[in-house]
Formats: structure tokens, sequence, C-alpha cells
């Protein structure tokens, strides 16, 4: 059992440690992490794609403030602000293709600091991400180190029975 990443990467959930997943595109990263949130007690499993998202998505849109048109206040997308009422499991999926800079520092807050922005996630709140080897992937970007050296991570190359049982 302790050779199989999952089973290591859910003890590191539960943990409390952010992780990071590596393993070729199409294994089933996403599929299976979305089944193990519910096995591991999360409120909701929450999957988010860094290839799609800008760092406001993640950081909280600035909008006048309702009250004070003069202030500017953060409007935050309701996966976030779910991730900060409850206990959920965030999956960030293609976390190596992030668009550029601004959205790569906004998922490290994310999983240094804990919170979207100014939004503190909730403290049973876990984070994962997936992500594809740069050798598979043209379109991968770098982690910065900050990031890399603050996450567990798990390499994964299933063989077909290991693919088999997975699914």
């Amino acid at each position: 059992m302790a050779d199989n990443p999952v089973y290591r990467l859910s003890i590191a959930i539960q943990a409390g440690i952010p992780a990071i997943w590596w393993g070729d595109s199409g294994i089933g990263k996403t599929a299976i992490l979305s089944q193990v949130g519910p096995r591991l007690g999360f409120a909701r499993t929450i999957v988010v794609s860094a290839a799609q998202l800008q760092a406001e998505d993640v950081s909280g849109l600035a909008m006048p403030d309702k009250d004070d048109g003069e202030r500017l206040a953060r409007r935050f997308d309701d996966l976030f602000l779910d991730a900060a009422r409850h206990p959920c499991l965030v999956i960030v999926d293609e976390f190596t293709r992030a668009i550029d800079r601004a959205t790569r520092n906004a998922f490290l807050r994310l999983f240094q600091e804990h919170s979207a922005g100014s939004l503190k996630l909730h403290p049973g709140t876990r984070k994962v991400a997936l992500a594809n080897p740069g050798s598979l992937d043209q379109d991968c970007r770098e982690l910065p180190a900050a990031l890399a050296n603050r996450n567990y991570h798990e390499t994964d190359k299933p063989s077909m029975a290991d693919y088999l049982d997975y699914m």
C-alpha cells in the first residue's frame, strides 16, 4: 500500500502538507483525486485549472465597494469562498501551465499562505497541484523555487496494472 502514490498523497493531504503530483497527461490524476476528497471527508472537492485562470481569478477581482464607491473591494469566485467557509480539497490542475508570472504568484500565495488574495482559506482546506513533466508538455513553466521547495512532490509513472487499478 505504501508504494501507491495515491496512498502517499492521501497521507500528505490529511497531514495538511501541500502537494504536487507529477505524472503524464491522461493518467487520471484529476479523476482520482476528485474521488479521494469525499473519501477523506471533505465537504467539497474543488478543481481549478491554472492554465485557464488569471491572477485576479485567484486573488480576487478589484471592484468598487458597494458601501463606499471610492474604495475597492475584492470579489472572489464562489469556489474560493467555499474553500474559506468549509474544509475543502482544492485541486489545482495544469499547475505548471499557469499563464503568467502574476498567476503563478497568486497560486504561490494560495499554497504558501493558505489564502486566495486577502481571503483566508478554512483551516481544514487542503491543496494539491497536478503537473505534467516539462519533457512531455512544451507549455510547462518552471515552478518558482519558493513554491517547489515547500511542497511534497509525488511522481507517478503507473504501470498498466496500476492504471487499471486506479480506474
